[in-house]
C-alpha cells in the first residue's frame, strides 16, 4: 500500500493495520480472479465492471468520497438481482437492502468490535465483489429493451441536469455555495454524525436518539478520509460529504419517482411516455421536497422519502415477484425505523396487503426461498423490539414535542390524499388497475391513521393538537400520495390496448390524443403539488428583513437549484460560510460580535460555533447558539463562564470590543479585534 493511502486511513479504528489491507488483499483477489474468469469468456463488460469496483474501493479506502462505491455496487447487485426479479424490483430490492443494512450494522458494529467505517467499507466491498461474483457464474442480468432505456434515460436527465448544474456553480463561484444547505436542523444532523464516528458505531447510551438513521447515513459519507484532514477544514469537509448525500438521495427520489410514474403508462408513443418521465423527475427538486427540506435543515426528510418511494415502486411492481416486493417493505421499514419511525404506517400496510393478495406465492416458499424472505421480516422485528421500543419507552413524548416547521394545514394533507385516492379509484373502475386503487387505498388510510396519532400524541400542548410532528408527517406522506396519484393518472391517460375502455373502442392515442395523455399525469401532480405552494427562499438579512408572502411563484423559489446559483437566493448567507470555514476548528472556542456589517451574517456563524460543542456532550454551550444576545455584554460573560477558558471573541468593532473586555474581567477570554478591512 502507498505511504500516501497509507496517511489518509483512520487511525483511531484500526482501519490501517488490520481491516484497510484486508479489504484491499480481499478485493483485488477476487477482481483479479473474476476479471480473468469473464475477459477469457470475452465477456469485456464484465472485466471493465471489476475494474470499476475494485477502483472504487481503492478511493474510498484512501479517504475519498464513497459515492462511487455505493452507485457501483448499487448498480451490481441490481444487475444480480434483475435475473429474478426483474430491473424495476431488482434495483429497489439491492438499494433498499443496503439502506436497511447500514441501518442495522450501525447498531452491531459497536457489539461485535468492528470499527464503523472499515465495516461500512467492508460490506460495500463484498456485496459487490459477490455481486459480480454470481454474475460471472452464468447469471446474466435480465436484458433491458430499447423502449426500457429511454424511459430509464428521461428518467435520469433531471438529476443529472441539477446535479451537475450544482457542481459547475460551486467550481465557477468564488463563495461556498454551502449556505443553502446549512439552515435550522442542519448543524445537529452534521454534529451528532460524529458521535457515531468516535463511538465507533451507534451507541443508544451515549447518545439515545430515535432517528440516528440520518445521523448514520452522514457519517456513512463523511467518514472515509477523515482522520487525515487538518482540524481547520474538517466543517468543510463533513458539509461538502453530506451535501453529496442530499444531492444523491434527491437524485434517487428522483429517479425512482419517475420510473413508477412512467411504467403505470403501458400505452401511448414512447416519446410522450418519455416526457412524462423527464417532467415527474422534476418533481423532488422543486420547493416541495428539495427546497423545504433544505429551508428547515430536514436532511432526513429527503432520504426517507426516498426509501419510502422505492417501498412504493417495489408494491406498483408487484406481479412478477410478489414475495420479493413484500420482503422489499420489511427492509424499507428497517430503514424507516431508524430515520424517521412514523413513515412505516405505508410500507407496512403495503406488505399486508400483498401477502393478503398474493397468499398463495407466498404459502409456496420453500427451504431458501421461504428463508430470504424471513430474513428481512426478521431483521424489522429485532430492530423494532431491540433498539426501536427501548428509545421509544424512554423518548416517547418527543412525539409530542414542538420545532421549526413550514406551513402545512392538515387540510391540506387531507385534500392531497383524498385526490390521489379518488385518482386510484378512477383507474380501477375505468381501467381495472387494481394495483393503483390499492396503492392509493394504502396511503390513504396510512395517512389518516398517522395523522390521527401523532396528533394525540400532542393532547394538552400548548400550541394545539397540529404541530411539528404531524405537520412533518402529513408532508411526507402527501409527497408520496402525489407520486400515487401521478402514476394512477398515467394510467389512465395511457392504457395498453388491451385494457378496458368502457364505453369507447380500445386504441392507442392518435397525435393529439398523445399530447392530452402526456399532459393529464402531469397536470394531476401540479393540481396536487401546489396546495403547498412555494415560499421565499431568502434568509433573513438586514437587506431582507421580512420574507415575502406566500406564494412566492419566482423561478428560484419553484426550482431551489436556480436560487442556489443566485448571489442573493438561497446562497445569500456564504460570506457568513466563508468566515465560519475559516475560524472553525473543533480544538478551538470563537465566536464573532459585531464582525460582519449584517447582524445576521454574525448570528449565523455564531450558530454553527456555538452547535459544535455537540460533539463533546456540551449541550449547555449549544443553548447559546439559540439565546446569545448579540448586544448585550453580559449573554458574552455568561457563555464565556459556562464554555470555560480559551474563548475568542472576534469583532471589528474596537469600541465595542473594550466595552466586552471591561464587562467580564473575571473572566478567562480574550477579545480579538480584526481590521475592518480583513
Amino acid at each position: 500500500m502507498s505511504v500516501m493511502t497509507q496517511t489518509l486511513l483512520p487511525r483511531e479504528c484500526g482501519f490501517r493495520t488490520v481491516l484497510g489491507p484486508a479489504i484491499l488483499r480481499q478485493t483485488a483477489t477476487m477482481a483479479t480472479v473474476l476479471a480473468s474468469r469473464v475477459c477469457r469468456s470475452g465477456r469485456a463488460a464484465w472485466g471493465l465492471a471489476t475494474l470499476v469496483l475494485l477502483g472504487s474501493v481503492l478511493s474510498t479506502v484512501a479517504g475519498l468520497s464513497p459515492v462511487v462505491l455505493l452507485s457501483c455496487v448499487v448498480a451490481l447487485l441490481s444487475a444480480a438481482l434483475s435475473r429474478p426479479f426483474g430491473w424495476v424490483l431488482g434495483a429497489a430490492v439491492a438499494s433498499l437492502t443496503l439502506v436497511a443494512a447500514f441501518m442495522a450494522l450501525g447498531q452491531l458494529y459497536l457489539r461485535i468490535g468492528i470499527p464503523f467505517v472499515a465495516g461500512n467499507t467492508l460490506v460495500l466491498s463484498l456485496t459487490g465483489a459477490s455481486s459480480l461474483a454470481v454474475m460471472a457464474k452464468g447469471v446474466r442480468p435480465r436484458p433491458l429493451s430499447g423502449e426500457a432505456r429511454w424511459l430509464a434515460f428521461g428518467a435520469a436527465i433531471t438529476p443529472a441536469v441539477c446535479t451537475a448544474s450544482l457542481i459547475v456553480v460551486r467550481m465557477a463561484s468564488s463563495s461556498p455555495k454551502l449556505a443553502w444547505m446549512m439552515n435550522n436542523d442542519s448543524a445537529f444532523n452534521l454534529f451528532t454524525s460524529q458521535h457515531i464516528l468516535r463511538d465507533g458505531g451507534v451507541d443508544p447510551e451515549k447518545h439515545p436518539s430515535p432517528a440516528a438513521g440520518i445521523s448514520e447515513m452522514v457519517a456513512l459519507f463523511t467518514g472515509p478520509g477523515r482522520d487525515g484532514i487538518a482540524s481547520a477544514d474538517l466543517l468543510e469537509h463533513d458539509l461538502v460529504r453530506a451535501m453529496q448525500l442530499l444531492v444523491l438521495a434527491t437524485s434517487a427520489l428522483s429517479f425512482v419517482g419517475a420510473i413508477g410514474v412512467v411504467l403505470a403508462a403501458r400505452g401511448g408513443p414512447l416519446v410522450t411516455r418519455f416526457c412524462v418521465a423527464v417532467a415527474v423527475a422534476v418533481l423532488p427538486w422543486t420547493w416541495i421536497m428539495f427546497g423545504q427540506a433544505t429551508q428547515f435543515g430536514f436532511w432526513n426528510a429527503i432520504v426517507s422519502s426516498a426509501v419510502l418511494a422505492t417501498a412504493w415502486l417495489a408494491f406498483a411492481e408487484a406481479d412478477r415477484h410478489p414475495t420479493a416486493a413484500s420482503a422489499a417493505q420489511a427492509l424499507a421499514g428497517t430503514a424507516l425505523l431508524a430515520l424517521w419511525a412514523p413513515l412505516l404506517l405505508a410500507p407496512a400496510l403495503f406488505g399486508l396487503i400483498l401477502v393478503l393478495r398474493h397468499w398463495r406465492a407466498h404459502m409456496g416458499l420453500r427451504r431458501w426461498a421461504l428463508g430470504a424472505w424471513l430474513a428481512p421480516v426478521a431483521l424489522l422485528a429485532w430492530y423494532f423490539v431491540f433498539v426501536v421500543r427501548p428509545l421509544f419507552t424512554s423518548q416517547g413524548a418527543a412525539l409530542g414535542a414542538d420545532g421549526a416547521m413550514f406551513p402545512m394545514a392538515k387540510t391540506t394533507v387531507q385534500a392531497i390524499l383524498i385526490t390521489s385516492a379518488a385518482i386510484g379509484l378512477l383507474a380501477y373502475s375505468g381501467r381495472g388497475r387494481t394495483g393503483e386503487m390499492l396503492g392509493a387505498a394504502a396511503v390513504l388510510i396510512a395517512g389518516i391513521a398517522g395523522l390521527e396519532y401523532l396528533i394525540a400524541q400532542r393532547e394538552g400542548a400548548p400550541s394545539g393538537p397540529w404541530g411539528y410532528y404531524p405537520a412533518k408527517f402529513g408532508w411526507l406522506i402527501a409527497y408520496l400520495a402525489i407520486l400515487v396519484g401521478a402514476r394512477a393518472a398515467a394510467a389512465i391517460a395511457m392504457p395498453s390496448p388491451t385494457e378496458p375502455t368502457p364505453g369507447a373502442p380500445d386504441r392507442r392515442p392518435g397525435s393529439g390524443r398523445s399530447a392530452a395523455a402526456a399532459i393529464a399525469p402531469i397536470a394531476t401532480t401540479v393540481a396536487m403539488l401546489i396546495q403547498v405552494p412555494p415560499a421565499d427562499p431568502r434568509p433573513l438579512t438586514a437587506a431582507h428583513p421580512v420574507s415575502l408572502p406566500t406564494p412566492v411563484w419566482s423561478p428560484g423559489a419553484i426550482l431551489p437549484v436556480l436560487s442556489i446559483a443566485q448571489e442573493h437566493g438561497s446562497s445569500e448567507l456564504d460570506p457568513a460560510v466563508a468566515t465560519l470555514l475559516k475560524i472553525s476548528s473543533p480544538e478551538e472556542k470563537h465566536v464573532l460580535s459585531r464582525f460582519h456589517a449584517d447582524p445576521a451574517l454574525d448570528a449565523f456563524v455564531n450558530f454553527w460555533l456555538l452547535s459544535q460543542p455537540v460533539v463533546e456532550d456540551n449541550d449547555a454551550v449549544r443553548y447559546y447558539a439559540y439565546f446569545l444576545e448579540p448586544d448585550n455584554p453580559d449573554s458574552f460573560c455568561d457563555l464565556a463562564t459556562t464554555w470555560g477558558p480559551g474563548l475568542e471573541v472576534w469583532t471589528k468593532d474596537v469600541q465595542w470590543g473594550r466595552q466586552l473586555e471591561r464587562r467580564c474581567q473575571d473572566a478567562d477570554w480574550s477579545v480579538v479585534s480584526v481590521h475592518p478591512a480583513s
